[in-house]
C-alpha cells in the first residue's frame, strides 16, 4: 500500500514502478507484475536488469515474443548476454516461432558445453511441440550420436517420424526405445 501512495505522489518514480513489480513477483501475483514492469522499463533510469527480469515473467507467463522483446531490448541497452541469457532468449525465440534465432543460440552454449545433453533434449521437443519435426530430428540424432542407448531420444525421434507421415518406422523406434 506504501508503494501505491508513493507512486500516486510521484508517478514517474521508476525506482518506486519497478519496487512494486517484485513485490508482486515475491508474493506471486506474476499477471500483477506485468503492468508494473512495463512502466518501470519505460521510465527515466530504467535498467537493462528489469528488462531482462521481465522477459523471464513473460516467458513464464508463456508469452513469449513480448518475452523476447524485453531480452532483446535488454542487451539492446546493455545486460551481459551470459550463458543464462542467451538460453532464455533461445527457447523464447523457438516458441515465439524464430526457429534459426533461437537454434543458433543454443547451440553457441552447446558448442561450449557438448555434454549438455538436457539442452539438445530441450532444442528436440521444443521444435517438436512447433511441429518442426525434421529440425527436432536433428537434435534426437545429435542425442543418440552421445548416448546409441538413449530411449528418450529413438522415442522422441520415432514420434516425429510418424507425425511426418513416417508410421511404420516411427512405431519400429518408439518400440525400440
Amino acid at each position: 500500500k506504501a508503494l501505491k501512495t508513493a507512486l500516486s505522489k510521484n508517478p514517474q518514480d521508476a525506482e518506486a514502478t519497478y519496487t512494486l513489480a517484485r513485490t508482486y513477483v515475491d508474493m506471486e501475483e506474476y499477471k500483477k507484475a506485468v503492468p508494473y514492469y512495463e512502466m518501470a522499463v519505460q521510465m527515466e533510469g530504467a535498467k537493462p536488469i528489469w528488462m531482462y527480469e521481465q522477459g523471464i515473467l513473460l516467458f513464464n507467463l508463456s508469452e513469449y515474443p513480448k518475452a523476447m522483446a524485453s531480452f532483446l531490448k535488454a542487451a539492446e541497452k546493455g545486460y551481459v548476454q551470459s550463458h543464462d541469457f542467451k538460453e532464455n532468449l533461445g527457447y523464447a525465440s523457438l516458441y515465439s516461432g524464430d526457429y534459426d534465432r533461437g537454434e543458433k543460440l543454443l547451440m553457441e552454449i552447446w558448442s561450449k558445453k557438448p555434454g549438455n545433453k538436457d539442452l539438445l533434449r530441450g532444442l528436440a521437443e521444443v521444435l517438436y511441440q512447433k511441429q518442426q519435426f525434421d529440425r527436432s530430428l536433428v537434435y534426437c540424432q545429435k542425442l543418440m550420436e552421445i548416448d546409441a542407448n538413449d530411449g528418450k531420444a529413438l522415442y522422441q525421434a520415432g514420434l516425429c517420424f510418424q507425425k511426418k507421415g513416417e508410421k511404420d518406422r516411427g512405431q519400429q523406434m518408439c518400440d525400440k526405445a
